[in-house]
């Protein structure tokens, strides 16, 4: 079960922690804890509700996903192993890899610890706006914001099945066929390649070690060639969810949360149920099981406050 953001404020503010480690004791249910939900939760203005709200997702009860950035680098690199495997480096720096992978990983000492016992210094780290979370989540709203303005203005099929929505680069991208091509492809090649022209981006961190990436050249038709053509969606699912999140929002009214709504679409893959209070979450991760290259969970809305919080332990207790 995988839980919004706005479900772990309910069950902190309810001081329902200890009903739902029991409710979990006592049947089948796995909660799972997504990073990009602890950073949303850290940047909750409430100090005193913040830290109640940590401590809660910091249980080491719950199963912790590895961030998003891991996720999706782990798709593009499985498909860089299959069709061009050139681009790898011959000996990978397995080590490096290794040490930030523990840093999420790890039982103590590491980023689950770091936000538990010293909260106020993460919250403050995050909302700095030189930090990298920060300038990426205020990038992510900035845009969000343009594209609905963009979209007020432009009709586009709405209700169309997700797969059956194509498009041309413009002006033409090399290793494109000219043909129309499906939407998350483009959406994938734009937002890797200017990934990783950053020095810094977290793309960077999980793929240096094993992709030469400072010898990749973006203008070359390989590359273009590999997102329009030769990447198949059912080996990226996490690229089409973030695609299909963002191309839904634009139809839908904007807020600060809406670029953590296309975060958490990435980890939909890994859950059975999804519960949260946000309408449009549930509506376009709904939206998504029948168009998704793989199989998508049942989502459900749930009401504010503490109602919400008895139907969170009702379907915790009835799996």
């Amino acid at each position: 079960m995988l839980l919004d953001t706005n479900a772990w404020s309910y069950l902190a503010d309810e001081g329902a922690g200890p009903d739902l480690l029991r409710a979990v004791r006592d049947g089948h249910t796995e909660i799972l804890v997504a990073p990009a939900v602890v950073f949303e939760s850290l940047h909750r203005p409430n100090i005193e509700g913040r830290r109640r709200q940590i401590s809660l997702l910091t249980l080491k009860k719950w199963r912790r996903l590895m961030p998003e950035a891991y996720s999706v680098c782990g798709e593009l690199l499985g498909e860089i192993r299959r069709l061009h495997p050139e681009w790898l480096h011959r000996k990978p720096d397995r080590g490096e890899f290794a040490r930030q992978r523990y840093d999420w990983t790890r039982e103590r000492g590491g980023f689950w610890d770091r936000t538990r016992f010293d909260t106020e210094a993460m919250a403050r780290h995050i909302a700095a706006e030189d930090s990298w979370h920060g300038q990426l989540l205020e990038a992510a709203r900035q845009e969000a914001r343009q594209r609905r303005q963009e979209f007020r203005e432009i009709p586009l099929p709405k209700f169309a099945s997700l797969e059956t929505i194509t498009g041309t680069p413009a002006p033409a991208v090399p290793g494109w066929s000219g043909e129309p091509v499906a939407l998350w492809r483009f959406n994938a090649w734009t937002t890797t390649t200017m990934a990783l022209c950053i020095p810094g981006h977290p793309y960077l961190d999980w793929l240096k070690p094993w992709v030469q990436v400072e010898r990749l050249n973006f203008g070359d038709p390989s590359w273009g060639g590999f997102w329009f053509h030769e990447v198949n969606a059912a080996a990226m699912p996490r690229f089409w969810l973030w695609w299909a999140f963002e191309y839904l929002q634009r139809f839908q009214k904007v807020n600060d949360g809406t670029p953590c709504d296309a975060q958490l679409a990435t980890y939909l893959p890994e859950c059975d149920l999804l519960l949260s209070a946000d309408g449009g979450l549930v509506r376009n991760a709904m939206h998504c099981r029948d168009s998704a290259p793989c199989p998508l969970p049942e989502a459900e809305r749930i009401p504010a406050g503490r109602r919400g919080v008895d139907v969170i332990l009702e379907r915790v207790s009835a799996a």
